[in-house]
């Protein structure tokens, strides 16, 4: 017989081994809500006026957006900005809760889990002034060099002539660089949110290139969490939750309209 109030060695192991699974499952339990608790890390990228950009009031329409919705759910956050071919791959390390804003390709479907849109736009061609491009009629780009940083996707009808080799690529660090190749003669086109090629052309001073005529196709924009993370799905549906409040309540409306959306 064990001293310790009279209780058998056999039955003081069972308690010691059932009180240790105990206290694991509640450590275990404690160490997730704390995790979730803590300000989530959030990345995104510079030079995509007037949606995301550190130099921006409130880090730009989406940032805002994204943060407030958070918010909105009881979710604290943070972010920082890498260049855009890094985000991805950052969030699908661990590094990151989340990045922002995205448009739905097949590649990033098959890692990544989307929101509800943070924000709907048109995809429109911008080209040196006096071009004959078309969004409307894609006949006028083909032979083309589109200008397309790393990280940037395409609407699916760029794609497909991509893909087909019916235009060609060029591949600067960022949008900035392409409207200045566009304007020299070392690209002919970009392709880009009518709203976010606009903010940008007027915030490099550049008048040599315009937006063309016609809608390239009409996209929406997303916070993506990544498949492999077991907070993602619960971090995905806080944000729409709260997105959901910030449209209820009038306030997106007032975060688009404050950063010259429509």
């Amino acid at each position: 017989m064990s001293a310790a109030k009279g209780l058998p060695v056999e039955r003081m192991a069972l308690v010691t081994k059932r009180d240790l699974k105990v206290a694991a499952l509640v450590l275990g339990i404690c160490c997730s809500a704390h995790a979730l608790a803590e300000s989530l890390p959030l990345v995104s990228g510079n030079d995509y006026a007037p949606y995301a950009d550190e130099k921006l009031p409130h880090g730009g329409m989406a940032t805002e957006i994204v943060q407030k919705a958070f918010e909105a759910a009881g979710l604290k956050s943070h972010i920082d900005w890498l260049p855009w071919a890094r985000n991805l791959a950052a969030v699908q390390s661990g590094r990151y809760a989340a990045t922002y804003p995205y448009r739905k390709t097949a590649e990033r479907k098959r890692d990544f889990y989307f929101s509800e849109p943070v924000f709907e736009s048109e995809e429109r061609i911008f080209a040196r002034r006096g071009s004959k491009l078309n969004g409307a009629d894609l006949s006028s780009v083909l032979k083309k060099r589109i200008c397309l940083p790393p990280g940037w996707s395409a609407p699916d009808p760029i794609a497909t002539l991509l893909a087909k080799e019916k235009i060609q690529v060029e591949r600067p660090n960022d949008i900035s660089t392409c409207i200045r190749m566009i304007a020299v003669g070392r690209a002919d086109f970009f392709v880009t949110d009518g709203i976010q090629g606009r903010a940008t052309l007027a915030q490099i001073r550049q008048q040599d290139v315009v937006q063309m005529p016609g809608v390239v196709a009409r996209s929406a924009y997303h916070l993506l969490t990544a498949r492999n993370n077991e907070h993602a799905v619960r971090w995905l549906n806080a944000f729409n939750q709260g997105l959901a409040q910030l449209k209820k309540s009038g306030a997106y409306r007032r975060i688009v309209l404050e950063h010259g959306g429509e």
